[in-house]
């Protein structure tokens, strides 16, 4: 009852909030990227530069905060050859996008590789749908071995009480071979 009672109370507020959200002002929209705007899409993968034109790492990641502003960029640095990619976060602002040079957007960051390399590892606390979706299936495997774990057991139990004499009467032998 307590379950039904949370739901329901759960559901009246998501519904006040559509309520409210519904009376808000209308959307308007917008026809075309203005200039100066850049494709979050566009950057992710593109190299990071420092001020000497030296490789430091490539953008993996755009984060926005809650109010909708660009609070960060995700760096990978490192990568190669089975070493893993270590991923650090930078401020938006702490970074330069400049044009658009052999097909690609160029990023400046005025750090060097190995201070990136000594940054802390961004953590990522949003989980990825990818993410989500190993979590439930490895939620299901646990509870699909919990259950065959509990067949098992049940089937060798009455596998025992079918096989055990009744009523006084002793069990065959076992067959011999020849």
């Amino acid at each position: 009852m307590i379950r039904h009672t949370t739901a329901f109370a759960i559901a009246a507020v998501a519904l006040a909030a559509l309520a409210g959200a519904a009376n808000a002002a209308p959307v308007t929209f917008i026809a075309k990227q203005q200039t100066g705007e850049i494709l979050t899409h566009r950057l992710v993968g593109t190299k990071v530069l420092n001020p000497q034109a030296e490789e430091i790492g490539e953008v993996k990641d755009i984060v926005i905060d809650s109010k909708g502003a660009v609070a960060a960029v995700v760096v990978g640095v490192g990568g190669f050859l089975g070493i893993p990619e270590k991923l650090v976060a930078v401020p938006y602002d702490a970074i330069h996008i400049g044009d658009v040079v052999q097909a690609s957007r160029i990023v400046i960051l005025d750090a060097s590789k190995d201070a990136l390399k000594a940054a802390p590892d961004y953590t990522a606390t949003d989980p990825a749908m990818a993410d989500r979706v190993k979590q439930k299936a490895s939620d299901w495997a646990t509870a699909a071995k919990a259950k065959v774990m509990e067949w098992s057991k049940m089937a060798t139990e009455k596998a025992k009480e079918l096989s055990a004499p009744k009523d006084g009467a002793t069990a065959p032998a076992p067959a011999t071979k020849p």
